[in-house]
């Protein structure tokens, strides 16, 4: 526990640039005495010993983690403080950590001498020698700002081939919002509006802990689309075709650059949103062969099975085109000869008279006919007990006076009269009108000769008739609460053998 806490106390004085005398003073000495009694606080000396040992052993990890690194990338600066005059040189080491970036600041060096390029090249070789970066295998690049000196110390130390981009932390964007406080200009205002989108890109693809490569294809687009919408100013004009004149589009998107197409796929945000052309466009069919061909030859799998596999799936690809084509003409040539019938039963009589109604407003009729092979010849079965059958619309008389109560139900009808027979025998007046009326009056049903008067297997049709033959009732026993609402015009047609054919074909009136 007394090395942890040590360790903690290290860990405060380096973080927050404490003296290292501060363990020697009376309030940290009584802070430490409360919380923990029995720990004896470090002096300076020891706890000065303490930190280079701990330096000692961090710069050891780092060192060997340096030299593991499969790709560093170098950024560096030199500033002068503006207290003392006095200049400095910062150089920072960047590498992929698991599946991270990780940055570590391997050196901020005080500058005693002139900043000319070779002074400024040997601090940089003697940092890098000192913490195990070898030039030559593994830096990758190095990114500097564009003074002169800096640029000539990088070619001299790091070659010119390292140096693949030159970039300024501040930027012209800045410079301008800074002179717009003193003064503002309608020029400047305008071109700020649009710069700012290149300031939020440029913000937005320096990522430091994060890969930005996936979103390069989208910010370009959204760039292109800030630049045709802003481009209404008087500036705006001139500025968008010079923009758009330098073609960096081309430069990110169309020069088969497949690292920035197959990371923005890979990236759910985006995937195929911002592309230009499909995925499958000839311009991109011979890369994406070549990389899919390198893919699978890195994983194990033959030349032979791998050429085998792309031209079977080619062959079906054309093939499926090739159809699709085919069907797409067949179906356009049959569109201009398609015939829409509309299809209803015949009537004597009033079929003909439909046909010419129907013909005068341009529209097709085909007549069925309604009595048909199905209807004459019965099949070799045994019919079922009026108890067994199911979807239908039933009939119930009294034995002692005309009242009646229709019904409907899909299951078995012995299972609902059954239903029925209980509510009479436990009195449930408000669930049945049959046992309120039974109960009432002391009149009994006939249970015995129940008729079927429909049989539909569809509830929606089987509702229609049940509130058909509810209507049709001259004394009838059901309360009617859904039926009320019916226009009584429609009465006189439930009787009428138009209606019997076209609505009823299943009864049995």
């Amino acid at each position: 526990k007394d090395a942890k806490i040590t360790n903690t106390l290290i860990y405060m004085i380096v973080k927050d640039n404490m003296s290292l005398n501060n363990t020697d003073k009376q309030r940290l000495q009584y802070f430490m005495k409360i919380t923990v009694p029995l720990y004896s606080v470090p002096g300076r000396n020891k706890i000065t010993f303490l930190i280079d040992a701990k330096y000692d052993h961090l710069s050891g990890v780092i060192k060997e983690k340096l030299r593991a690194a499969m790709s560093i990338t170098l950024t560096t600066d030199v500033w002068t403080e503006i207290m003392n005059t006095i200049g400095y040189l910062g150089l920072t080491a960047h590498l992929p950590n698991d599946s991270k970036k990780s940055s570590i600041t391997i050196g901020v060096i005080e500058l005693n001498e002139r900043h000319i390029a070779t002074y400024l090249g040997e601090m940089w070789s003697t940092t890098c020698n000192e913490w195990n970066i070898l030039l030559c295998n593994i830096l990758l690049i190095v990114v500097t700002d564009n003074i002169p000196n800096i640029c000539k110390a990088a070619y001299d130390v790091f070659g010119k081939k390292k140096q693949l981009s030159s970039t300024r932390w501040t930027s012209i964007f800045y410079m301008l919002e800074r002179f717009l406080i003193l003064i503002v200009f309608q020029v400047l205002n305008e071109i700020m509006n649009m710069l700012k989108p290149f300031e939020l890109v440029s913000k937005e693809i320096c990522g430091q802990k994060y890969v930005t490569c996936s979103v390069v294809i989208s910010m370009v687009n959204a760039l292109l689309h800030e630049l045709h919408v802003k481009s209404g100013v008087r500036s705006g004009q001139r500025f968008k075709t010079d923009a758009l004149s330098l073609n960096f589009k081309n430069d990110f998107i169309t020069k088969s650059n497949s690292i920035l197409s197959i990371a923005t796929i890979l990236d759910p945000r985006f995937k195929r949103l911002h592309f230009c052309k499909a995925l499958a466009h000839p311009d991109y069919q011979e890369q994406n062969i070549i990389e899919l061909v390198d893919v699978l030859q890195n994983n194990g799998y033959p030349l032979n099975v791998i050429f085998s596999t792309i031209n079977n799936r080619i062959e079906k690809l054309a093939k499926r085109k090739n159809l699709y084509i085919n069907n797409k003409m067949l179906d356009d040539s049959n569109s201009n000869n398609n015939n829409y019938y509309f299809l209803v039963p015949y009537i004597r009589n009033f079929s003909e008279k439909f046909f010419h109604i129907a013909h005068k407003m341009n529209k097709k009729v085909a007549f069925k006919a309604h009595n048909n092979l199905n209807s004459i010849i019965k099949l070799g079965k045994d019919q079922l007990k009026t108890n067994e059958q199911k979807g239908v619309v039933y009939k119930i008389n009294c034995k002692e006076c005309d009242v009646s109560y229709v019904g409907q139900t899909k299951r078995k009808m012995g299972t609902r009269i059954f239903e029925h027979q209980q509510d009479i025998k436990n009195k449930k007046h408000c669930s049945s009108v049959l046992a309120e009326h039974q109960m009432n009056n002391g009149h009994n049903f006939n249970w015995d000769d129940i008729k079927i008067m429909a049989r539909e297997q569809y509830l929606f049709k089987r509702l229609t008739s049940e509130m058909i033959f509810i209507k049709k009732q001259e004394n009838g026993l059901n309360r009617q609460n859904d039926t009320q609402k019916e226009p009584p015009q429609k009465m006189p047609v439930f009787g009428t053998s138009i209606f019997e054919t076209f609505i009823m074909p299943n009864s049995y009136i």
